[in-house]
């Protein structure tokens, strides 16, 4: 039996850089991204270079043909028989993959990443990722695109960081965050203690 951990946010919020933390409390952790998932669909390791608006078009085009929980099914689909006590599902992007998540997986807790817009701006323009936005214009319509009320097989992450158990504020730097992770973490541990074996 698992724990699962849904990590959700928008992009550069630090969601990739919480699974150590999660490990310093369960130990070694299964960690399945959801849009590896997506670009894996798309034509299998190594990822095509496309945009981040051609893999979330891919990805809502298969939701509404699928169903809105259809990249969740796959993800705990991905997990398969592993030993290790906690599973992490990195970037839930759609509040039916949470519903999806804590309907089929259990326990199952949520973390939400929020921040500032000036910081995840600032943090995109700095990685370095080919597949972010280079265009300060693109990359703010963007994120506001993610912020906002969407149709059911869209992206719409303040609708997931509406459902979150915990919220970890994103505004702090990399360890301050990772500190707030590491304490939701030992709280989700307690709850599981309390429940029963995982």
């Amino acid at each position: 039996m698992h724990v699962y951990i849904g990590l959700v946010g928008p992009i550069c919020s630090g969601k990739s850089s919480a699974t150590p933390a999660i490990e310093a409390v369960f130990g070694e952790v299964t960690v399945v991204r959801m849009s590896d998932l997506i670009r894996c669909s798309l034509g299998g390791p190594p990822a095509p270079a496309l945009s981040r608006r051609a893999l979330r078009d891919y990805a809502n085009e298969k939701r509404r043909s699928f169903g809105s929980g259809y990249w969740m099914e796959l993800a705990l689909a991905a997990v398969g028989s592993s030993a290790n006590t906690a599973v992490v599902i990195d970037g839930i992007r759609n509040p039916a993959e949470v519903v999806t998540l804590k309907a089929v997986a259990s326990p199952t807790f949520t973390i939400g990443f929020s921040a500032d817009e000036d910081v995840l701006l600032r943090r995109a323009r700095t990685r370095g990722r080919d597949i972010d936005p280079d265009q300060h214009d693109e990359l703010l319509a963007m994120l506001r695109g993610e912020a906002l009320s969407a149709p059911e097989w869209d992206v719409d992450i303040g609708a997931c960081l509406d459902q979150a158990d915990f919220v970890v504020n994103a505004n702090l730097d990399l360890a301050g965050a990772n500190q707030q992770v590491l304490e939701i973490a030992r709280r989700i541990q307690q709850q599981c203690l309390f429940r029963g074996p995982v």
